[in-house]
């Protein structure tokens, strides 16, 4: 969901359901193997701005947050339109 703040920049904000999964293993040869695998769901929001920099280009700027994992993500995306 989101607003037009001017007529080429869009603020929004986002929700959904995310998954996170990890693992890692660590060997000593011929003494020990570990290895653990975890995976996680929770819900995922968001807010964003996205600004239009010709007709055919936007820039976009983005935070996400992963519930009660402490997972934070920023991304930063550039979008082409490719066609009519």
């Amino acid at each position: 969901m989101g607003f037009l703040v001017t007529p080429r920049v869009l603020a929004y904000a986002t929700a959904g359901f995310g998954k996170a999964s990890a693992s890692a293993s660590a060997t000593v040869p011929g003494v020990v193997k570990l290895a653990v695998d975890d995976t996680e769901t929770d819900i995922v929001y968001g807010i964003g701005l996205e600004s239009k920099v010709s007709d055919a280009m936007s820039l976009r700027l983005e935070y996400l947050g992963f519930g009660d994992l402490d997972i934070d993500v920023i991304r930063a995306g550039v979008n082409f339109k490719f066609g009519n």
